[in-house]
C-alpha cells in the first residue's frame, strides 16, 4: 500500500518559490467562449431538402448512409441522420438495409 513519500522540506521550498513566480506573473489568458452560431456550425451549411443540386449528387451514389453524408458536406453525423429520415419520409431516397447503426439508403428519385 504506502502511496507517495513525503516530501522534503527542499521541494516544498522549490513549489513555494515556483507559486509566487507565477502568481506574479500575468495571468494567464482565457479561452474566449465560442458563440451559438460556432457552435451550431456543422448544422447550417447542409442544403435544403428542396435543393436540386443535393437531389442530383445523391442520384450519383449507389448506396447513401449518414456517414457518407456527413462527410460530403462537412456536418455532424446527426444532422446528416435527420436529413436522409426527411428525404425519405418524402420519397427521394427508401432505406434498403439497416439497424440501430447503421442505414442504408438507396436513391428513388
Amino acid at each position: 500500500m504506502g502511496g507517495a513519500k513525503k516530501r522534503s522540506l527542499k521541494q516544498i521550498e522549490r513549489q513555494q518559490t515556483l507559486r509566487s513566480k507565477k502568481d506574479q506573473q500575468e495571468p494567464r489568458k482565457r479561452r474566449t467562449e465560442a458563440t451559438a452560431a460556432d457552435r451550431l456550425k456543422g448544422g447550417i451549411s447542409l442544403p435544403g431538402v428542396e435543393d436540386k443540386e443535393l437531389v442530383a449528387e445523391l442520384a450519383k451514389m449507389k448506396a447513401i448512409t449518414p456517414y457518407v453524408v456527413a462527410s460530403r458536406y462537412d456536418v455532424r453525423l446527426s444532422v446528416a441522420k435527420n436529413l436522409l429520415n426527411s428525404l425519405q419520409q418524402r420519397g427521394i431516397v427508401q432505406l434498403m438495409a439497416g439497424n440501430s447503426n447503421l442505414k442504408l439508403y438507396q436513391f428513388t428519385g
